[in-house]
């Protein structure tokens, strides 16, 4: 997505890995719906993919609009990061190394 918005990526890649993010969203919704944290998130998720769908179409038109786009796709990058934080402390250690697809260091010390 960051390639297509400096114009150095193909937009027609870009369209669609944000229709493949958009539908991870609708199949992963009904379970996060339910609880008011998950619920955060889904709702950051969906606001991320909407800038994301603005910014596209923003710098297609208008190579002025395209820092004001990124500046609004890195803010809800990172409202999402926040949004993220309650979910992740839930998962034991397995599960985060799933996560983050490399070691992460076990809270509960070694041993």
């Amino acid at each position: 997505m960051s390639t297509a918005l400096d114009g150095s990526g193909e937009r027609d890649a870009a369209s669609e890995e944000l229709r493949t993010y958009v539908l991870m969203l609708l199949i992963a919704a009904p379970l996060l719906i339910d609880a008011p944290i998950s619920r955060g998130f889904l709702e950051d998720a969906q606001r991320l993919a909407g800038e994301f769908a603005r910014a596209l179409a923003t710098s297609a038109t208008a190579a002025s609009a395209t820092t004001a786009s990124k500046a609004r796709v890195e803010a809800a990058i990172d409202q999402l990061r926040a949004a993220s934080k309650p979910l992740l402390k839930t998962l034991d250690l397995t599960q985060l190394v799933a996560v983050a697809g490399e070691n992460v260091e076990d809270p509960a010390g070694p041993g």
